[in-house]
């Protein structure tokens, strides 16, 4: 069985033979093992009946996990993705399990929590699950936080080999309603909020980024929520279904912050304001990082205006103490509360 998935950084696919090397590596790796019982395999036989393993379980029940390759280098990086646990995991036999293990060099770049996405897309809208779990040992607090991010809600604690673990499941009912929650018609705009963008909505928020932004934060789109805890997003779509404004919210060094885009082509329509406007209604305050001079291009060679100013209007305060000065960007700290405006 032959399966093939894209995310913006990762393609997701079937275990071949050839990805043995790569794989032995990996569940070689004691640092790997540090939350699974510390037992790393031993040679390359062992590794290879893992392999063979997973794939009956495609054959068996038409999922199993995917080698995970970093669309960049082209690298394996490890496995992720849905895999029914028929063996022995205490009450939780019989049902599908999201998961993921990485080699150690690329933790930490949000790779465990994009596949896991796409895993449950597939899980809800091809195999049609009703639910989907998932397990992590207790002490495991990086992995916790990616099912957590994923939507999934803690259930209980569990014991698995002698080891702490908790299970957290998530429903299609909640996944779907993650996905998508109409706020109101915009003319012929679509106005939604998501808590996870699937890879269209990702394309076209990096292309807005790359076109609207200035030439130096090309292609760093992704780094946005890096080590931060996404709160939502909000999307408006033309009639074409292409996002053409977009801001999240989203915390990070304890602090709420927000960020947004809004297509050149169609500014001077309200649709910032309108994105402010139901960020307002969500959040109490909220900070951001604003470019306050005119002085870098976009992509298209033309200058990039600040948009101080707008913000401004909108009720933001200036904290002048806080500035990033660095050669990629110079911007200075904005903040909103619902007292001042």
């Amino acid at each position: 069985m032959k399966f093939h998935i894209e995310t913006p950084r990762l393609i997701l696919r079937d275990f071949q033979e050839s990805d043995l090397d790569s794989f032995y590596v990996l569940d070689s790796d004691p640092l790997v093992h540090t939350y699974l019982g510390n037992n790393p395999v031993l040679d390359k036989n062992q590794a290879l009946e893992t392999i063979y393993k997973v794939q009956k379980q495609y054959e068996e029940f038409g999922i199993g996990r995917w080698s995970t390759i970093e669309k960049s280098s082209g690298n394996f990086i490890g496995w992720s993705g849905l895999k029914f646990l028929n063996d022995d995991w205490a009450k939780y036999t019989n049902q599908y399990d999201v998961g993921y293990r990485f080699m150690p060099k690329y933790w930490g770049n949000g790779y465990a929590t994009e596949a896991s996405l796409a895993a449950l897309e597939f899980g809800f809208t091809t195999l049609k699950l009703n639910e989907i779990i998932g397990t992590s040992n207790i002490e495991n607090k990086a992995s916790l936080r990616v099912l957590e991010k994923c939507g999934l809600k803690h259930v209980e604690p569990f014991k698995w080999k002698d080891i702490d673990c908790y299970c957290l499941k998530i429903t299609k009912e909640d996944w779907e309603s993650q996905q998508i929650l109409v706020l109101k018609p915009m003319s012929t705009f679509k106005t939604y909020t998501t808590l996870h963008l699937n890879a269209t909505q990702f394309k076209d928020i990096n292309e807005l980024w790359n076109n609207e932004y200035p030439i130096k934060l090309k292609d760093r789109f992704s780094l946005l929520l890096q080590d931060a805890i996404c709160k939502n997003h909000y999307l408006i779509e033309d009639e074409n279904n292409s996002v053409i404004a977009w801001a999240v919210v989203f915390e990070k060094d304890n602090q709420i912050r927000f960020s947004i885009i809004v297509s050149s082509t169609h500014k001077g329509k309200g649709l910032g304001t309108d994105l402010i406007h139901l960020i307002k209604s969500d959040h109490p305050s909220f900070y951001g990082w604003v470019i306050d001079h005119n002085n870098d291009l976009k992509l298209n060679n033309e200058p990039y205006l600040s948009p101080l100013d707008f913000y401004m209007k909108q009720g933001f305060q200036i904290i002048p103490e806080s500035r990033i000065d660095s050669e990629m960007i110079k911007a200075v700290l904005i903040k909103w509360e619902a007292n001042n405006g």
